[in-house]
């Protein structure tokens, strides 16, 4: 009865720890990309403040072109229309039983 259960968290546990691994893997990546580009930039004879901007607004585009995709992605995963839902048999039943009820008291007041 449990195994359902269990699978769905055991999914949902490596899914995090895949993308915290995967979030930390790309934290350190861009931290020595940064260096690599602050030195490389240095080395080009530019002035700190003017490398600081170049490396700032390569990683603000990143930035821009990775909510872009997120954006994108998530347009594509919403329903185009909503579909009417029926409703479950239980929920009919009860509810055709309200209305019998009804009339079966409203029959009772009269007489």
């Amino acid at each position: 009865m449990f195994d359902h259960l269990q699978n769905a968290a055991r999914r949902s546990f490596r899914w995090v720890a895949l993308w915290t691994m995967t979030a930390a893997a790309g934290a350190i990546g861009a931290g020595f990309l940064t260096a690599a580009a602050l030195a490389g930039l240095d080395a080009a004879a530019l002035s700190k403040p003017l490398a600081l901007l170049v490396v700032g607004a390569v990683w603000f585009g990143f930035a821009c072109l990775g909510a872009l995709v997120m954006t994108t992605r998530l347009n594509q995963r919403l329903p185009q229309e909503p579909r009417a839902q029926s409703a479950p048999p239980l929920a009919d039943a009860f509810t055709a039983g309200l209305e019998e009820g009804s009339r079966f008291a409203s029959r009772n007041r009269h007489t």
